[in-house]
């Protein structure tokens, strides 16, 4: 009787594997902000990572070394929007992440605003 049993959850552990593996994964997104006239860190700037209808799917903010990092669930190309005080805002469109193994480095220039 246990072998029976076993047997008949098979197919239901096969479609659990088969749910999940379709699934998109988590990939990890990040890199620097930085000064596009100076090179310098931007620290505190605001990193967003947004979806095609500009609603927010996750948010980091620079450290001291202008680093930020990010887990998406990409289905495609994935837009970044940075902020911050005396900057212009920046729109970034970045290739899709699964098709690269590993996490994904995206550094970020910024430009001052006139």
């Amino acid at each position: 009787m246990a072998t029976a049993r076993t047997v008949a959850l098979i197919p239901a552990l096969l479609l659990v594997l088969l749910v999940h593996a379709q699934a998109p994964d988590r990939v990890q997104v990040s890199g620097r902000v930085y000064d596009a006239a100076t090179g310098r860190s931007v620290l505190a700037a605001l990193v967003e990572w947004v979806d095609i209808n500009g609603a927010v799917q996750a948010v980091s903010q620079t450290n001291d070394a202008g680093g930020y990092g990010l887990f998406v669930f990409p289905q495609g190309p994935i837009l970044l929007r940075v902020k911050e005080n005396g900057y212009s805002l920046s729109l970034d469109t970045l290739p899709d992440p699964q098709l690269r193994n590993g996490p994904f480095r995206f550094d970020i220039a910024l430009t001052p605003a006139n």
